[in-house]
């Protein structure tokens, strides 16, 4: 039987366990598809994400010649200015808001170790978490990105 104490210290104790695997994350994987027009030299790209469920955090990506990109992606409500010019380069122009019910754009931003940049564009679902959009790199690489 527990008493007032030990039912108290139970609860803090719950509570911390669950701010921890708050704080902690979970990481999640996308895949970047390259477009038609993109060098041909470039394969299907793997990236990690840390989804705390706030609607921004870290990620990474490793280009085929090894190259290793960092940064951060954001997720907003559907007010971001100049969104979909990457996204109409990559062939998914028919993708918008209304594609996506119940969804949040959003962009992320990377560099690599040896100065290629990229930048992203996507819609998530605030349900599943799932999503989808575009990538383009500063050598000219395009991508149909899925998450």
């Amino acid at each position: 039987m527990l008493g007032r104490f030990g039912l108290r210290s139970r609860r803090l104790c719950q509570a911390t366990v669950a701010m921890c695997l708050l704080i902690s994350g979970c990481t999640r994987e996308a895949r970047l598809y390259p477009s038609v027009d993109s060098p041909s030299n470039v394969g299907v790209l793997k990236a990690t994400y840390v989804d705390y469920g706030l609607g921004m955090g870290s990620i990474r990506a490793e280009m085929p010649d090894g190259e290793k990109l960092e940064g951060e992606y954001s997720t907003q409500d559907n007010a971001i200015y100049g969104f979909g010019s990457i996204i109409s380069q990559a062939g998914s122009a028919t993708l918008s808001a209304a594609s996506f019910g119940g969804s949040q754009r959003g962009v992320a931003s990377l560099i690599g170790d040896r100065g290629t940049r990229m930048q992203c564009e996507y819609f998530t679902n605030v349900m599943t978490g799932s999503g989808a959009g575009a990538c383009k790199t500063s050598k000219g690489a395009i991508f149909q990105l899925h998450f």
